[in-house]
């Protein structure tokens, strides 16, 4: 079983977003809309310890971007769902937000 699990095209609500919630989660990062489109996750397991710094969610449930400590790492966790085209645009507005955020 993993320790950290990446979902894409999770088509979840943000009022379903617990639906996540299986036993072995432990947190749960979750980029959605109101509508059921599009939505990515990050699920962290409850066997490890995660400390989130500074979480940056999408709007439009394209990603999904957190920063903290896993067992005492520093790591960076992000779950993008991307444009299937080259879109230098989504990419720069995404990096924008990180660094924002960070």
């Amino acid at each position: 079983m993993a320790d950290v699990a990446l979902l894409q095209e999770t088509h979840l609500k943000v009022a379903d977003q617990t639906r996540l919630r299986k036993g072995w989660v432990g947190q749960e990062f979750h980029s959605g809309l109101d509508t059921k489109n599009m939505g990515v996750a990050i699920l962290v397991s409850k066997r490890v310890t995660f400390e989130a710094v500074v979480i940056v969610v999408d709007k439009e449930g394209r990603y999904v971007m957190v920063s903290g400590r896993l067992q005492g790492a520093r790591v960076a966790l992000v779950n993008a769902y991307a444009p299937n085209w080259d879109d230098a645009r989504f990419m720069k507005r995404m990096l924008s937000r990180w660094l924002e955020g960070s």
